[in-house]
């Protein structure tokens, strides 16, 4: 199952990041129990806007494996904050 959305705004802060990436996991949680599904592997990917040329470009992506398959959010979100920050 696939979150996928664009920031809407530009975000300026590591801090920022971790709280949009915990927003897009809590609704992929919610599309997970709305089909009666779990997860036992979550991947966030983030990329700097293609519209802004004056930018340095960057993209990265961290995969963790759960201990456990789930659909509560906090399970899901869990330590996807430290790949973030490598």
């Amino acid at each position: 199952m696939t979150c996928s959305r664009s920031f809407g705004e530009l975000i300026k802060s590591l801090e920022e990041m971790k709280e949009a990436v915990a927003m897009y996991m809590t609704k992929a949680a919610e599309r997970l129990r709305n089909e009666r599904l779990a997860a036992s592997i979550v991947t966030a990917f983030i990329e700097t806007s293609q519209f802004n040329p004056e930018e340095d470009r960057y993209a990265n992506s961290a995969t963790h494996e759960l201990r456990y398959t789930t659909n509560i959010n906090e399970l899901l979100i869990g330590d996807m904050d430290k790949p973030i920050t490598c």
